[in-house]
């Protein structure tokens, strides 16, 4: 277990005794300090257990190259990680442990999360996809997995390269890792939630959002590259997909009937180049292809029956004939199976 830690006494003490208390006993629990200017030094030496190893750096170096010189540390066939705002459930490390000795191909993992205020209180669970097929393809977009509920086969890790301390990353330094890690295996997510994470305010995705939106981009469309199709031909529509995935029915702005075709036909196209990269069995692939039309229809859906400030009855019409057609693609899929 690899934690780093930066000017985060006040939950620090929390998220190591969860470690510790782990229902699994057979690890070592490495605190990379990472130049921490508060109580950090005294809240780790108050811990007596032989498990836990400290490494001070003399300045703050970020979360990349501390990771590293952690993992540097590590002796474990698995590298897992945990942040010092987040607090494992006791038998987090027992569940992902006997998931990878019974799966020896899958070479990362994580889980589901309960999401909390910085009290504590509970604030819902983060569903990540589960399945291989779901994780790769919500990588082309986004991160498929949780930072700190990850376990990663250490030789796997080492053969992609570890985490890259290019300050062109250095606000998705995971999501880049997962780019290079997730293509060269099997990956998982527990649907359990083995951990609380506190929604923090003054957090990296609001200090920086805009340059971590650019690097997410950036990672994104290196990931849809390697796997070609139109996005890749056509920079364009990056945006497009992206707005159309995420969007809500509250935004303003222009967003058309020809933007929702182009996004669809752009999905439909990475969709067909996603699945001639990837040799999933057929079966598989046609399931997701139902589940994700299904959920783009369901999307198009809502965005066409809600009231949206100034949005034209054309605007929404476009919207639902969108989603008819989505849906019934989906429905055709299902023929069968």
């Amino acid at each position: 277990m690899v934690l780093s830690t930066y000017n985060d006494a006040r939950f620090l003490a929390q998220s190591v005794q969860s470690i510790l208390d782990q229902s699994f006993r057979d690890f070592e629990l490495v605190v990379v300090d990472d130049g921490s200017a508060d109580d950090t030094a005294e809240v780790l030496a108050g811990f007596r257990d032989p498990r836990l190893r400290v490494l001070r750096n003399d300045r703050n170096l970020g979360l990349a190259v501390s990771l590293n010189r952690g993992i540097a540390m590590a002796r474990g066939k698995y590298i897992a990680r945990q942040d010092a705002d987040t607090v494992s459930a006791p038998n987090r490390l027992e569940l992902q442990v006997n998931y990878l000795e019974r799966h020896p191909h899958v070479i990362v993992m994580g889980s589901n999360v309960m999401a909390t205020d910085e009290a504590g209180n509970a604030q819902g669970i983060w569903a990540l996809p589960s399945t291989d097929i779901a994780i790769k393809w919500t990588l082309l977009f986004r991160t498929p997995l949780i930072h700190p509920t990850v376990v990663m086969q250490a030789a796997d890790l080492e053969r992609v390269g570890f985490y890259s301390e290019d300050a062109r990353f250095c606000y998705v330094e995971d999501y880049e890792l997962w780019s290079r890690l997730c293509p060269a295996g099997t990956c998982a997510n527990l649907p359990e939630p083995l951990m609380n994470v506190k929604c923090r305010r003054g957090g990296i995705w609001e200090r920086h959002a805009e340059p971590q939106r650019r690097q997410i981009e950036e990672v994104s469309r290196r990931a849809m590259a390697a796997v070609g199709g139109p996005l890749d031909c056509n920079p364009d529509l990056w945006p497009v997909v992206q707005r159309f995935l995420y969007s809500t029915a509250s935004e303003q702005g222009n967003w058309g009937p020809a933007d929702v075709a182009r996004a669809i036909s752009a999905l439909d196209g990475l969709y067909l180049s996603f699945s001639r990269a990837y040799k999933f069995p057929a079966r598989d692939l046609k399931q997701h292809r139902r589940q994700s039309l299904t959920l783009w229809g369901k999307h198009c859906l809502g965005l066409g029956l809600r009231r949206n400030g100034e949005k034209n009855l054309r605007y929404r019409a476009s919207l639902l004939a969108s989603a008819a057609g989505l849906l019934s693609r989906a429905a055709c899929l299902g023929v069968g199976t």
